[in-house]
């Protein structure tokens, strides 16, 4: 699927990503994701960085346009924008089961639930982790050593530490 963002120069036209609540700041960046021929509403990211140096990002895509590699390219975008005026030396992975998955496969995060399915194949957390949206985007960023600091029942923590790739 052929996508633009509002701000970047491109050919393709299908998404169109416009700024829902870009602060001021150099360190977060909020955007709404809308398909452009129907301006509906796909979903959202929004990334911050911590510590000087740590990438925490939310992607939210509507269940009708998830695996059509939207979730990726907004979170490069976000990850290169914020990368700009930041070294990111880690990138951080937080996935729940509460309300604010209610509507979501189980009431969790595609990230909780396909790191809870790899779990039940594999006992090595990392390679669990790895299996996951945010691990397979992290490590196409260069972030391959990650380590599980919180791993209970409704959520799980995740931290990727390397020497990332600059530019995709």
């Amino acid at each position: 699927m052929d996508i633009y963002f509002v701000g970047l120069k491109s050919k393709s036209n299908e998404i169109q990503t416009v700024t829902y609540n870009n602060s001021d700041s150099l360190n977060s960046i909020k955007y709404n994701i809308f398909e452009s021929d129907s301006n509906l509403h796909v979903g959202y990211i929004e990334g911050y960085i911590a510590n000087e140096s740590t990438f925490i990002s939310v992607v939210r895509i509507d269940p009708n346009f998830q695996g059509k590699g939207i979730g990726f390219k907004a979170f490069n975008k976000v990850f290169q924008e914020l990368n700009t005026n930041n070294t990111i030396t880690k990138n951080c992975g937080t996935w729940h089961k509460d309300d604010e998955f209610s509507t979501c496969d189980d009431g969790m995060s595609t990230n909780l639930k396909v790191f809870k399915a790899e779990l039940n194949n594999k006992s090595n957390l990392s390679e669990c982790a790895l299996k996951t949206l945010t691990g397979k985007q992290a490590k196409k960023l260069g972030f391959e050593m990650c380590e599980v600091i919180r791993n209970d029942e409704t959520a799980v923590e995740v931290v990727w530490e390397n020497t990332p790739i600059i530019a995709i």
